[in-house]
């Protein structure tokens, strides 16, 4: 299913346009088994989970991102961690959520009834943050054949140095109402250019990236950002 709604999110050139700017930078150091030795993981500002509503060939599926809304920087935190002057500022950060809906279907149009889109904050931050409902109203997509549309659902605080925020969707399809809990991973350097070509000025080896990926479509042009 992911490779399917990619191929139509591309087909569409949802996925065309690509970042200039530098993304926020989360630095990490990990051991590698299979080599022995350390390696070093350069994460952007963005995060993004595709995930089956309702499942295929008459599928839906909800491409959910989220951009991080600060600029971040890695050897100013670890100076200020050494210091011992880190506050709550530095911990936390707005985030865009936004996402899109496809219907996957040929043939048949179809109805999709978003009733709570709930940021549940980010493991990482032992419930410090989260705990959000994004929708103020429920939505209804009348979805055509092939048809996508795109959702804006607002700002949250999420966790600046977590790798993963973890969302809950209630929606109801055909009078059935459904509860889908969600993990939005943090990209890469590596896997954000991999997946949608976007470039960045730094050095890295990233460990983290896979051949199972997807282009996300660009949050930079999409979503005001200071």
């Amino acid at each position: 299913m992911k490779r399917h709604v990619l191929g139509l999110l591309l087909g569409l050139g949802l996925a065309s346009g690509c970042a200039t700017r530098p993304y926020n930078t989360m630095v990490t150091t990990r051991y590698n088994s299979a080599t022995g030795q350390k390696e070093t993981i350069y994460y952007t500002g963005l995060y993004e989970a595709l995930e089956t509503l309702v499942a295929t060939p008459r599928g839906i599926g909800l491409h959910l991102i989220i951009q991080m809304d600060r600029e971040q920087k890695d050897g100013i935190y670890r100076t200020k961690a050494r210091l011992g002057a880190l506050g709550p500022d530095d911990l936390s950060a707005p985030g865009i959520f936004f996402g899109f809906l496809v219907n996957l279907s040929e043939t048949d149009p179809m109805t999709i009834t978003l009733s709570s889109i709930q940021h549940m904050g980010s493991p990482d931050a032992y419930g410090q943050h989260g705990n959000t409902e994004l929708l103020s109203t429920p939505i209804e997509a009348n979805l055509q054949p092939r048809d996508v549309r795109r959702l804006d659902f607002g700002t949250s605080t999420i966790f600046t140095y977590g790798t993963n925020e973890i969302v809950q969707v209630a929606y109801t399809f055909q009078g059935i109402e459904e509860l889908k809990t969600i993990s939005v991973e943090r990209l890469t350097f590596l896997e954000a250019e991999r997946r949608y070509g976007h470039q960045e000025d730094s050095q890295q080896t990233d460990g983290e990236a896979t051949s199972e990926t997807a282009p996300v479509p660009d949050a930079a042009s999409e979503a005001s950002h200071p």
